[in-house]
């Protein structure tokens, strides 16, 4: 009888998690397509991109923080101005060429080649190719296809939820 009822609540808890994230997945999706604050038409601000959801959580270690995984795409020649995401963001060039400016904050480039580290600071522009890395938290920046192909972006992102995925800078 006590493992049934145990394996009952551990079912109930499993049941309860995968509903959790797939609310946190769904929220991934408009958390990038259709949230943002400082803009009246964040669609204005994401012409040209495609993102996908790949995966979320409600991790244990992060109460009301959603960890989400997502595919940015960017066609060529698009960019997306000056905006700053409330959180932790790791990104990974999947294909294309990158070319990011950050305004205010820092971040760092991990260069796929030769495993090298690089920071990044206000005023300074970085390109990142295939398999580059970067990393930052509370930072604003822009982001450019600078290639002339699609450009592929892997992205995982620790936020809080409900908070905006995009905050433009309209100025």
């Amino acid at each position: 009888m006590i493992r049934n009822l145990l394996t009952s609540r551990t079912h109930d808890r499993g049941i309860g998690r995968a509903i959790l994230v797939s609310i946190v997945t769904l929220a991934a999706v408009v958390w990038l397509t259709v949230s943002a604050q400082g803009s009246e038409d964040a669609s204005d601000h994401l012409a040209g991109t495609t993102v996908e959801a790949l995966g979320s959580i409600g991790p244990d270690a992060a109460p009301d923080h959603a960890l989400s995984y997502l595919r940015l795409t960017l066609a060529p020649g698009e960019s997306i101005p000056a905006h700053h995401h409330p959180g932790a963001v790791v990104l990974v060039v999947e294909s294309g060429l990158f070319e990011t400016t950050f305004t205010e904050g820092e971040a760092v480039v991990m260069r796929s080649a030769g495993m090298v580290e690089e920071g990044v600071s206000a005023g300074e522009t970085a390109l990142l190719e295939p398999d580059d890395s970067l990393a930052y938290e509370n930072a604003s920046h822009t982001m450019t296809n600078a290639g002339d192909g699609p450009l592929v972006l892997r992205v995982a992102a620790l936020l809080a939820v409900g908070e905006p995925g995009f905050i433009f800078h309209d100025h």
